[in-house]
């Protein structure tokens, strides 16, 4: 069974794969400041569902990048 590093390195030695990764980059990077800030604050999805005024699904949805 191949972990998960492993299956991305194969996986991005295909041109195609590796271009749309590289062009996704920003959004990556946007969603990875995202979590890091919500833990650093101690929140919950539902925390900062409420204060932003949506659900706790939409923000778990926002954070795996749906």
């Amino acid at each position: 069974m191949l972990t998960h590093q492993e299956l991305k390195s194969r996986a991005l030695e295909r041109a195609d794969v590796k271009a749309e990764y590289d062009r996704l980059g920003e959004v990556f990077a946007l969603l990875d400041e995202f979590l890091k800030a919500r833990a650093a604050a101690g929140m919950t999805q539902a925390e900062i569902a409420r204060r932003i005024g949506t659900t706790q699904s939409a923000v778990a949805r926002l954070e795996s990048g749906g």
